[in-house]
This record gives C-alpha cells, sequence and structure tokens, in this order.
C-alpha cells in the first residue's frame, strides 16, 4: 500500500542537504547578488555608486552628489535579498557655489567646461552636443562632477536649451550660473537672430536671462521693399531694429487700412541709423498710398518709388513729394505714371486780360508745351493754367498739337472757350472780327487729323449799327449787309431767289451779330423776301431791328399784300420808312368777313370817304363789332357812289350772318355765308338779288341755313301720340317724314315740331326710314339721331320683338352708320327716382365731366355726346322733376356778349335732350353769363372751371 505522508517526511531532509549545497557555492551566487543590487541603484538612479561582493557582503564606493545620494545607495543595497551586509566606503563630491557652466564654439570646435552634477550628466552633455554639433570637435575635458546643482531638472534643461541656441550662431558662448543664463555670438543671419532671440522669449522653467549678448547680423546692401497691388501691401527686407520694423508695420496699417498686408521684414544691421531709417520708410510708405499701383524701395541710402498714382491730386502730390526725400537719403529713381482722368478733357477760356487753361494732359511735358503755347498766341493777357497730369488715349505729341491748334482759335475771339476730348473739340464764344470769325469758321473746316468738331458756338462779331439790305430792279436783286448766322444768310437768298422767279441773286452778306435776335432777323428775311416778290422795283433794309420798305408794288394784289405784310411786322422788328407805291389800278377789289363779332375789311376803296363810311357801316350793322381795317386807297373801277351804296348793301347783308364774306370787284358783286337763324336766311334771299342797288350785278351768292352740329333728329312714341322733333335740310324731307310717319302709324296722332337746319348726315332720310320703322314695332319708346349714332330705346312685348328690332338696326341702317338698342320686353328698365336722388344723380355725372362747346359758339362738340347721352338717361328716370339747365362763362367779353353766349350754350344743351326724348315741358334753358363764377377770372384755370353748364331740380 502507498502511504504518501510517509514519502513526505523523507523529502524534506533531502531537500535541506541541496539547499546547503547550493549555498555553499560561492562565485554564483556573489555574481547574482552583484548584479541584482547594480540594477537596482541604476533604477534608483544612483549611477554614481560602484560595489564589491565579498560572499554576501556589498562594500560601496564612489563620490556622492549629495548627503541623501548617499544614503540612498545604502539603503538600496541593503534591500536587496541575499545581502548580508553593507560597507559604506562612498565620499562626497566637492561643492561647487555658484554651480557654474559654460560652453564655448568658434568655426570647429565646441568646448565644455564647469561644473556636472555627475557622470550621467557629462554623458548626456555629451550626447546632446553631438547631436546638435554635427562636424564640430567636441572637447568636454574641462567639465568637473560637483554638488551644488539647484534644481538637477531645470538645470538639464538649461543646459541643452543654451546648446540649441549657441548651435544657431557661427560662434558664441552659453554660461549658467546656477540658472541663470548667459548667451552671446554673432548670428549668420538676420533670420536666425530673430529666432534666437524670439527663443529667448520663452526660456525653460526656472531658468532666467541675465544677459544678451548676440550681436545684430550686417547685409549689404541693406534693402527694404514694398510692393503695392489693388488690396494688397507686400512689405520686405530688412529693418536695422525691431522698433524700426515696427514703426514701418504700424504706419502701413494706418495707410493702408483696407488692404491685406503682409509684411516678411528681417533685423538686419548695415543700413542707415533706425530713427533716420523710420523717417525713409514713414516717407516711402506715404508715397504708395497716393498710389493705385506701385513699388518701393530703400536700398542703403538710396530711396526708388515707381508706380501709377491712384488719384489726379495723388500724382501731383507725389511729384511734389519727390523733391522732400528725407536726409540722409537720396531719390535714386521716381517714375511715377499718372491716374486715368474720369473723363480726359482740356479747356482753355479767354477773356479781355486772362487765357484760363485747365483739365488735363498726359505728360508734364505736355504741360509745359500748352503753356508756351498760349503765350506764343496770346502774348498780351495773362496766362493761368490749372492743367493736371492724367493717364490718357491720346499720343502726347498729339494731345500737344491738338491744344496749340485750339489755343490758335482762341487767338481770334473776344472771348471764349474751347473743350478738347480725345476725339472731339468743342468752342464756344464771340469773335473779336468779321474777320477772325471768317478765320476760325475756316481752321475748323481744316481740323487736325483725327478730331471731330463735335460742337461750333462760335458766335459772330458785334457789329454796330447792324445793317442788311435787298434791292430788286427787274430780274436782279442784290443783297448786302450781315447776317446772324449762316444758316440765316442761306435762308435769305435762297428766300430771295424763290421770290422772283428766274431772278438773279448777288450776295455780298458777310456773318455778324447786332442789335437784332435770330427770330427777327429770320422774320425780317422772310418778310423781306416777300416783299421783294411783290415789288416791280425798290429796296428793303435792316437797321438794327429796325425795318424799312421803299419802292413800287408791281401790281394791285401785291400792293394790298405789302401793306398787310408791313401791318403785321414780326415781334422783335420795328418800323422804319416805309414808302409803298401802289401799282397802276385797273379795277377796285374790295371784301369784308365776318366771323362772329370779328369783321375783317380787306382790299381798295376809291376814297378816303368811302373808306370812313364802310366803318361806320359795319360798327352800324354789327354791334360791338371787333373791326379789322385792313383797306387801301386805289383808283379804278365803278364810279364812287355806286361803290359807296354797294359796299353799304353788302355789310347790311353780312350783318345778317353768323359768318361770312362780302366783296366788290369793279361792278360784281358776291356773297357767301351762314345764317343764324331763318328769318336771317330769308332775309337775305330777299334782298340778293331783289334790293341789289343800281350799277351791281350779282356775281355768285351762296346763303347756306345755320349748320347744326351735332345734327340732331329724333321721335317719341307713348300711348297718347307721335312726336317727331330735331332737324331736317329741308322742308321736302320734313314733308316726306312726316308722311312716313303718318303711313306708319296710321291713327295715331303725329306732332311735328323738326326744324330747317343745314349739315345733315349723308344717308339721313334712310336713317330716320329705319328708325321709325323700329319704333313701329316698341309698344312705347324712343328714337334719337345723333349725327351718324342712333339711340333707340323703349318697351317691347316680348323678346322676339326685341330681337327683330335688333336686327332692324343692325343691318338696315345706311353705310356709316351705327346704332344703339336699350329695348326693355315689358317693364325691364331703372325704376324712377325721386328729386333729390335725381339732382345727386346728374350732379355726380357732371363732377368729373365738362360739356365742351366749340370757341365762342354754342355748337356742340363731339365729346360731349356720351356725358349729354348719360344726362339724357338720368333725366329720363326722374319724369316728375322739372329741370333747370343753366349756362356759365368766364368774365371774357363784355357783359351782354357773355349773357347771349351763356343762353344760347344752355339752349343747345335743352334740345338735345329734347330731341333724345326728354319731355320739353319739364326742361328750362337760363344763360346766367358771367354773374355767377366758381373761381377766380385772373387764371387759365379758373376761367375754364367758370365755363360750365348746371343741371338743377326745380322743386
Amino acid at each position: 500500500m502507498c502511504r504518501p505522508l510517509y514519502w513526505f517526511w523523507g523529502l524534506i531532509p533531502l531537500a535541506l542537504v541541496m539547499v546547503l549545497a547550493l549555498y555553499f557555492r560561492p562565485t554564483p551566487i556573489e555574481a547574482d547578488l552583484a548584479s541584482r543590487t547594480n540594477a537596482a541603484l541604476v533604477e534608483a538612479g544612483e549611477v554614481w555608486a560602484s560595489i564589491a561582493i565579498d560572499g554576501r557582503d556589498v562594500s560601496l564606493t564612489g563620490s556622492a552628489p549629495n548627503e541623501a545620494a548617499k544614503t540612498q545607495a545604502r539603503e538600496i543595497a541593503q534591500s536587496v535579498w541575499g545581502v548580508h551586509e553593507v560597507n559604506d566606503n562612498t565620499e562626497l563630491l566637492a561643492l561647487a557655489d555658484p554651480f557654474l557652466w559654460r560652453a564655448e564654439r568658434d568655426a570647429g570646435t565646441l568646448s565644455l567646461s564647469g561644473n556636472i552634477p555627475s557622470a550621467e550628466a557629462r554623458g548626456g552633455l555629451e550626447a546632446t552636443a553631438n547631436q546638435l554639433f554635427e562636424g564640430v570637435t567636441l572637447n568636454s575635458d574641462g567639465l568637473t562632477a560637483a554638488r551644488g546643482v539647484p534644481d538637477l531638472a531645470q538645470w538639464t534643461a538649461g543646459t541643452e536649451f543654451a546648446l540649441e541656441q549657441l548651435a544657431k550662431l557661427e560662434a558664441g558662448v552659453a554660461a549658467l550660473e546656477n540658472l541663470d543664463l548667459t548667451l552671446s555670438g554673432i548670428a549668420p543671419s538676420p533670420e536666425v537672430y530673430e529666432e534666437v532671440l524670439g527663443a529667448l522669449e520663452t526660456l525653460p522653467d526656472g531658468i532666467t536671462l541675465a544677459e544678451n549678448g548676440i550681436e545684430i547680423p550686417t547685409v549689404s546692401p541693406h534693402r527694404f521693399t514694398v510692393e503695392r497691388e489693388e488690396g494688397r501691401l507686400n512689405l520686405t527686407g530688412f529693418a536695422p531694429s525691431f522698433e524700426a520694423r515696427a514703426v514701418a508695420v504700424s504706419e502701413a496699417d494706418r495707410l493702408f487700412p483696407e488692404a491685406s498686408i503682409e509684411s516678411d521684414i528681417a533685423v538686419a544691421g548695415g543700413g542707415v541709423d533706425a530713427g533716420r531709417w523710420s523717417q525713409g520708410a514713414t516717407y516711402l510708405l506715404g508715397q504708395l498710398a497716393r498710389l493705385r499701383v506701385g513699388n518701393g524701395e530703400i536700398s542703403d541710402n538710396s530711396i526708388t518709388v515707381t508706380g501709377e498714382a491712384a488719384t489726379i491730386a495723388g500724382y501731383e502730390e507725389a511729384r511734389a513729394a519727390l523733391d522732400a526725400v528725407p536726409a540722409p537719403f537720396t531719390l535714386s529713381g521716381g517714375d511715377i505714371a499718372p491716374a486715368p482722368a474720369d473723363s480726359f478733357t482740356w479747356t482753355a477760356a479767354i477773356d479781355q486780360e486772362t487765357v484760363s487753361i485747365g483739365g488735363f494732359a498726359p505728360t508734364e511735358e505736355v504741360v509745359g508745351r500748352i503753356a508756351e503755347a498760349a503765350e506764343a498766341a496770346l502774348p498780351n493777357r495773362e496766362i493761368r493754367t490749372t492743367t493736371q497730369v492724367a493717364a490718357g488715349p491720346v499720343e502726347s505729341v498729339i494731345w500737344g498739337d491738338r491744344a496749340g491748334y485750339s489755343l490758335g482759335l482762341l487767338k481770334g475771339l473776344e472771348q471764349g472757350r474751347v473743350l478738347l476730348t480725345p476725339s472731339g473739340l468743342s468752342v464756344d464764344g464771340r469773335a473779336a472780327s468779321v474777320v477772325d470769325y471768317e478765320a476760325i469758321k475756316d481752321a475748323l473746316a481744316a481740323l487736325p487729323e483725327g478730331l471731330e468738331l463735335v460742337r461750333d458756338g462760335v458766335l459772330p462779331a458785334v457789329v454796330t449799327p447792324f445793317v442788311w439790305s435787298a434791292t430788286v430792279d427787274g430780274t436782279t436783286i442784290e443783297t448786302a449787309g450781315f447776317a446772324p448766322t449762316e444758316d440765316l444768310r442761306n435762308e435769305l437768298v435762297g428766300a430771295l431767289s424763290d421770290a422772283k422767279s428766274g431772278a438773279e441773286v448777288v450776295s455780298t452778306v458777310r456773318i455778324a451779330n447786332g442789335d437784332v435776335s435770330a427770330p427777327a432777323y429770320s422774320s425780317a428775311v422772310e418778310l423781306a423776301a416777300r416783299m421783294v416778290g411783290l415789288l416791280s422795283e425798290g429796296s428793303v433794309s435792316l437797321s438794327d431791328s429796325t425795318l424799312s420798305v421803299d419802292g413800287t408794288a408791281a401790281d394791285v394784289e401785291s400792293f394790298d399784300a405789302a401793306n398787310a405784310l408791313i401791318a403785321s411786322i414780326p415781334e422783335g422788328l420795328t418800323e422804319g420808312t416805309i414808302d409803298i407805291r401802289p401799282a397802276a389800278i385797273g379795277v377796285l377789289s374790295w371784301s369784308a368777313t365776318r366771323e362772329g363779332r370779328r369783321i375783317e375789311l380787306d382790299g381798295s376803296v376809291p376814297s378816303e370817304a368811302i373808306r370812313k363810311g364802310i366803318l361806320d357801316a359795319a360798327a352800324a350793322e354789327v354791334s360791338g363789332a371787333n373791326i379789322i381795317d385792313n383797306m387801301e386807297i386805289g383808283d379804278g373801277g365803278a364810279e364812287a357812289a355806286i361803290w359807296g351804296n354797294g359796299a353799304a348793301f353788302a355789310l347790311r347783308q353780312l350783318g345778317r350772318l353768323i359768318r361770312g364774306r362780302v366783296a366788290l370787284n369793279g361792278t360784281d358783286f358776291a356773297i357767301d355765308g351762314v345764317a343764324p337763324d331763318f328769318d336771317a336766311y330769308n332775309a337775305v334771299l330777299g334782298d340778293v338779288p331783289g334790293a341789289i342797288p343800281g350799277g351791281l350785278r350779282l356775281a355768285s351768292r351762296n346763303i347756306l341755313p345755320p349748320a347744326i352740329s351735332p345734327y340732331v333728329w329724333g321721335a317719341r312714341r307713348d300711348g297718347v301720340g307721335m312726336a317727331l322733333t330735331g332737324h331736317v335740310p329741308d322742308t321736302e324731307t320734313r314733308d316726306e317724314v312726316v308722311a312716313f310717319a303718318q303711313r306708319q302709324f296710321g291713327s295715331v296722332p303725329v306732332a311735328d315740331t323738326m326744324t330747317l337746319a343745314s349739315g345733315a348726315p349723308v344717308g339721313l332720310i334712310d336713317g330716320i326710314g329705319v328708325g321709325l320703322t323700329a319704333l313701329q314695332n316698341l309698344s312705347a319708346g324712343s328714337v334719337a339721331l345723333l349725327d351718324r349714332k342712333m339711340t333707340v330705346r323703349g318697351v317691347a312685348d316680348n323678346a322676339s320683338v326685341r330681337d327683330r328690332v335688333v336686327e332692324l338696326l343692325t343691318s338696315g341702317l345706311p353705310e356709316g352708320y351705327e346704332s344703339i338698342a336699350d329695348i326693355r320686353v315689358q317693364n325691364a328698365g331703372p325704376a324712377p327716382v325721386a328729386a333729390d336722388e335725381c339732382q345727386s344723380l346728374l350732379n355726380e355725372i357732371l363732377s368729373g365731366n365738362i360739356i365742351r362747346f366749340e370757341v365762342n359758339s354754342a355748337d356742340l362738340r363731339e365729346e360731349s355726346f356720351t356725358v349729354l347721352d348719360r344726362l339724357l338717361e338720368t333725366a329720363e328716370r326722374c319724369p316728375e322733376s322739372r329741370i333747370e339747365i343753366a349756362g356759365h362763362t368766364d368774365a371774357d367779353g363784355s357783359d351782354e356778349y357773355n349773357r347771349r353766349l351763356s343762353q344760347s350754350r344752355a339752349e343747345a344743351v335743352r334740345r338735345y335732350l329734347v330731341d333724345g326724348g326728354v319731355g320739353g315741358d319739364r326742361l328750362t334753358a337760363r344763360g346766367y353769363g358771367e354773374a355767377e363764377p366758381i373761381a377766380s377770372n385772373d387764371t387759365d384755370a379758373g376761367k375754364a372751371r367758370n365755363r360750365r353748364i348746371e343741371f338743377n331740380i326745380l322743386q
């Protein structure tokens, strides 16, 4: 049987024997203790300590950096498993106070000296140096271990930082006294110099900068460059100090607030003093601020500026500043191009004492050329120039030549101005003399190549007196003197040529200005040409604004026409000596023309007594007449007695007409015109030819009855009978219409109130027939014909009847007629309204509409028909109301004339409504004249408001 417990107790002695055997193997045990003890010391950082093993005893030797390290090494050795006893044979390093360290380099050697805290620190420094100073011989023999390092970590970081900066220099020294750093040396470039200085701004923790002895590098040439583009500024090169660089950047920010500024300025010596350099940089940036684009440079003691000015003023300022470069700098280049002008123009103006030159020129040289040309062309005047330099599209030489040409034009002006653009020339002013004016015109006809004349505003010289004449002798016309313009001179020659067909016109007229306006001269030319055409011989002359005529009329008509011309001398001219002799007259011709209250008397009469008798007769026949007397005395024709009686008879007939003309040509009598009514019409027809004075013969008679416009006719049918209203052209037509109505309506009584009037439209009788036929189909209704517009209103028994009437109106009316059908079936239609509502409806229609008439007449104008139709419709809606139609006028004319005119106009409106179907017994027409104004008669607008028709409901 197996008994494990007995086996266990047997194994214990065996294990003890094996342990003892291992224990007494000395060499492997010592090696193990040495290995583990060394590892523990290294791990704790006590690498300065050395050990020796004797069995299980450990002996420590070496120089401890401090007492704590000494104690820690002993305790670490004692704690190693298997160590029996520790013998401490260590000693302390020598104390260094202050703790000094130094690194010095030249072109090929780096020397390390001073205190280090341990051999490990030495190794770290050597490793760092070998890494940073590749290819440089390292000498670290001067390093001595010592106690007293302030803080090992800070000291280590400080030495590494110092070596890093020293490695950037061509030569130099870095030193630590405790934790105070001193750094001196020579930087190989401005960039490295700034890099090292930047590094010194952020020292390792615990390290302080005791001294910075790094020398600023020098460059040659010492350049600072500024490049300006639109929206961007680039600063490069060198500044002599950080302060000077800050000044330049700050000035750039101030002068170019909207620009994107890129600064790459390094600090380097070799240039001028920092303060002077800042003045130069400020000057340079100020110049570039005046430019749109450009470059500037400071190179040692010289300054260069190039570019294009941003503005015209900026160019002038930049050019002036080139003469004010700050000391000790000199200007080595200043090529500044001018800015372009928004409108590249040049002007020169002259008066009696001065020549003022302004605008733009492409270069300073051209500005000088222009000034010299002005002095040469105008030596007796003060030259004032404000010409500015600007970039222009024309070559400098060409621009200078054109300006010189323009100044030559000024030489011939008393006062004036020239305006030069890249492609055009404008000239304004007054010529100094007639010869100068012609010279200027010749010069403008030969402009320099490439130049166009935009405006020729040169006025001729003023001459006193301003004279002109045209003389006619048979078929030759000579004209001399002055004309205000070439066009008027040409117009004069052409008008004279046209005045007498085949005549030769010889002109020596020159261009000048004087005491007569161009419109007045033009009027004089027109009158003179017409006058020359009326003369057989004589002359027409103008002295300033006084027109004179001396000559013999070619015939009777020409004599009358010549005197008529003189009677209406155009505005701007005055009448001088007028002596127009009549031609021999064979037969006298006379006429009288009437238009309303205006009577114009023309032609020739045999004596002054008959002329006066004619004037008295005209005033007697037409009360308040405005008589215009154009009559002249002449020889020939019928005896004076026959002539006097004939003229009186003629004026009596003319007084019966509203407008017309009567004429005597020898013993022939003629009359034509329009009678205001049929009483006057019949009276004229009774006297002509029945009462013509003896010795006269009726040559022609053309008397018209009163003409109506618009031409109105109407018919109305109700339960009582039929009423015919309006106008027809003659009795035959009236009889035919009445007969047709009686046939159509059988036993229905027909009331005829139609009156005769001329002015009927073509096709009237056919149109009336269609209207009466349409009315026959209605149970009640009305027909209103206004010229060629027919309106049928009424009531149909049913829709079929209504449609039949509409079809009849659409297809049956004569060509050119139009129709409106307002036909209700049974009682379809607007309901009647009370008097007050009727007044409101009438006022509403008239509030925005005006009933218009012909001037000084009661004839309705066509544009009034629409509003009258609306008034007619409204009047029919208030059948129980009586309506007053009130006419009003403005204050022009006499009270009596205005009252009669307003009464006639009110009656014309009443006739229109009656003809349209409104009962005449409901309508009253009354003219108030100017008695009830609603606005001031002092203005045209007020007068227009006062000329009105009003509708008033009478209670």
